[in-house]
């Protein structure tokens, strides 16, 4: 007998970004503001780790995140993908 280890359809769809991460989509005035002056964003390809002393945790994103306007990230790969699925409305 041949067990249905399927999941249901996602609540939206992945999508693989441009960039390496999430991560690399957060803005240097938002890192800033969270993390303070001596911490900046990372590249579009850098990784998170390799950025010692000055990394963060990525617990910490969502904080970073919010510092953030819709406008900083509307026109990426990544607000694209939020507005074509509806998770977010551009104004």
């Amino acid at each position: 007998m041949k067990t249905d280890i399927s999941r249901p359809d996602p609540i939206f769809p992945p999508h693989l970004t441009k960039r390496r991460s999430l991560d690399n989509y957060l803005t240097d005035a938002a890192v800033k503001v969270i993390k303070g002056p001596n911490y900046s964003a990372l590249k579009e390809f850098e990784k998170l780790e390799d950025v010692n002393p000055y990394g963060w945790s990525k617990a910490e994103n969502w904080r970073i995140a919010r510092e953030m306007a819709w406008e900083e990230i509307a026109n990426t790969d990544v607000g694209a993908f939020l507005t074509r699925t509806g998770l977010l409305q551009s104004s």
